[in-house]
């Protein structure tokens, strides 16, 4: 019998313990926790003073890194606070095997774990070829002490090598993946620029009350929705750059919004006559939110298993369709409102899903009148709607209808950020009673070396792109006044 994989989490001011999770403690049979893929060779857990060795230096580094992040955070540097993070969860969980340590490191050249690997990797790079000088000599090379404010400079003549036109060969190629976004469409690049510059003020606001809530998780998902596209690549009239990923990221939601089109609306326009159907109860509290949306799924699961199995005894109807979670906030009664919405195959189905889901609730939770049932007259328009992501960043909708700095929307971050917790791991979106024929997965392409490019960075102070040799603007994009005063004025940090 193999020896069993053992996680063990480390001990930080995040934990209150370390924990230690078997197979044998609870005898569950979790089958993707019998198996783990590690690199590299491991480090030998025969070497007590070794691991005592890397025992202290997380404890120095996790106790630096809280103070790093600190200065960082005042300094306004939101790069390096990240970075900071990073090193701080640097080996926070490791596995061990048949008496070797394996675990991910963060690569930083200030992680003292990481440190101590580079220095014994290149030692063993460099001393078989330095042995073989005869007389090495050991020189020294400095200058006069300086001020912090010209720090930078003074490296920066110390490395001279790009100032001195040295052919570095590793800058002239670009790796990238995907297709690329089309330059010549101006609109979608200043949407683009748009949805970037909306993403990052909520992102800073988002940071900041995970930070208070003591969710380091969320806090990191958020610094990587804040630099979702930060760094982009210009060739042959395409843009390309690397996406976050997150579901809250306004850049990477249009993505998958087209994707979802595609993959679903060949398959919907088959129906003859489909049913756009909204579900919902009673609103509730912010502590209860959790709690409701886990009855959301699990009763709509039931409702739809129950009428499969009807189906496959020959005793009843399947029920065939698709449904996305949303939830609302309101400010007045600081309630949040979880529902669903349905796009069924026919009437009958969501006759079916209505019937059923009264049940589920007593009538004090779910009323008929509170429900909507109607038929779908563009089915594009009402695909679109439900495959959005499940909150609304505006309390108002007619934001475009707007054009006043004395606007009244409001970004109520608080109870965005509670939403984006209760809906952590859940499904948001997902298909009933059908399957997506294989021809209509996605193709994912393949990567690409380009040889010939621009690079650009995002500048939130004029929002958007700037190429990072000329200065020179990617879109031309300027906020609107009254959105800008929005973001600048009207993110609510206190309701919840």
């Amino acid at each position: 019998m193999p020896n069993p994989i053992i996680q063990i989490k480390a001990m930080g001011e995040s934990f209150d313990k370390g924990h230690i999770y078997t197979l044998a403690e609870n005898g569950t049979n979790k089958t993707r926790q019998n198996n783990a893929i590690v690199n590299g060779d491991g480090t030998d857990l025969s070497n007590t003073d070794a691991l005592k060795g890397r025992a202290k230096r997380k404890t120095i580094t996790q106790s630096m890194m809280l103070k790093l992040i600190d200065i960082a955070k005042e300094n306004g540097e939101p790069e390096l606070e990240k970075a900071y993070w990073n090193t701080y969860y640097c080996q926070q969980e490791i596995i061990t095997a048949d008496g070797k340590l394996y675990g991910k490191y963060c690569k930083n050249r200030f992680c003292t774990l990481c440190c101590s690997i580079r220095k014994a990797e290149m030692i063993n790079k460099y001393y078989p070829e330095l042995k073989k000088w005869k007389e090495p000599y050991f020189l020294t090379l400095t200058v006069k002490s300086c001020t912090a404010q010209k720090l930078n400079l003074y490296i920066k003549k110390f490395n001279t090598l790009a100032e001195n036109g040295t052919n570095k060969t590793r800058q002239n190629n670009a790796i990238v993946n995907g297709d690329g976004t089309d330059l010549s469409n101006t609109d979608a690049l200043k949407g683009r620029a748009k949805r970037k510059t909306i993403t990052q003020s909520m992102m800073l606001k988002l940071i900041d009350i995970a930070k208070e809530n003591g969710e380091p998780e969320l806090e990191k998902a958020y610094w990587n929705t804040y630099y979702c596209q930060q760094e982009i690549i210009t060739a042959d009239g395409k843009l390309y750059g690397k996406y976050c990923k997150n579901r809250f990221c306004t850049l990477c939601c249009s993505i998958r919004k087209a994707e979802m089109i595609n993959k679903y609306y060949p398959e919907l326009k088959k129906w003859k006559e489909p049913y756009f159907l909204t579900l919902t109860v009673k609103s509730c509290t912010a502590q209860k939110l959790n709690l409701y949306i886990k009855k959301f799924n699990i009763g709509f699961r039931r409702i739809t298993a129950k009428y499969r199995k009807k189906y496959q005894r020959g005793r009843g109807k399947l029920l065939v369709g698709v449904r996305s979670l949303e939830c609302n906030f309101n400010p007045k009664y600081r309630t949040y409102n979880p529902h669903f919405h349905v796009i069924t195959k026919d009437r009958e189905t969501a006759e079916i899903l209505l019937k059923e889901w009264l049940k589920l609730w007593t009538p004090k939770h779910a009323k008929k009148p509170a429900q909507n049932l109607q038929k779908v007259h563009d089915l594009e328009k009402g695909l679109i709607e439900i495959i959005k992501y499940g909150s609304k960043i505006f309390t108002e909708p007619d934001l475009k209808k707007r054009a006043k700095e004395t606007d009244t929307t409001q970004i109520y971050a608080k109870a965005l950020d509670t939403i984006l917790t209760a809906m952590k791991g859940k499904r948001i979106f997902d298909r009933f009673g059908f399957n997506i024929p294989k021809s209509a997965v996605i193709r994912r392409p393949q990567a690409k070396l380009l040889s010939n490019f621009k690079e650009w960075e995002y500048n939130p102070k004029i929002g958007d792109w700037e190429n990072t040799t000329t200065a020179e603007v990617l879109t031309g994009y300027k906020a609107p006044s009254h959105l800008q005063a929005i973001l600048d004025n009207n993110i609510n940090t206190n309701y919840k």
